[in-house]
């Protein structure tokens, strides 16, 4: 019985993705300079992230970055890194603080 509740509860993992006002602005700008990685980036948020079938925090793609003192994960898409903090509470909330292309400060603050 108790392998039939974990797949259930498995199955109804919820995640909710919020967007950080520094985020939706890059993503903004990006959608007019280079509409197709912006558009992968989206559709990575709305179609893998949003519907993942379990912890986000243990995705393929998922990193736990060092050094801070709260749940940051990033994802890679492509060139580009989406850092988000994750909370649990009834259902996993991904609260995207920045999205930024790879390089020395993409880390940083």
């Amino acid at each position: 019985m108790q392998i039939q509740q974990l797949l259930l509860a498995r199955q109804m993992t919820m995640i909710k993705v919020e967007f950080d006002r520094n985020a939706n602005k890059f993503i903004d700008k990006l959608l007019r300079r280079d509409e197709y990685n912006a558009l992968q980036i989206l559709n990575f948020i709305k179609k893998d992230l949003s519907n993942y079938d379990g912890d986000p925090r243990f995705m393929q793609n998922a990193k736990k970055l060092k050094g801070y003192n709260d749940e940051r994960y990033r994802w890679r898409v492509g060139q580009y890194r989406i850092i988000g903090l994750v909370t649990k509470k009834e259902i996993f909330i991904v609260q995207v603080i920045k999205i930024a292309k790879r390089d020395d400060k993409t880390y940083k603050g």
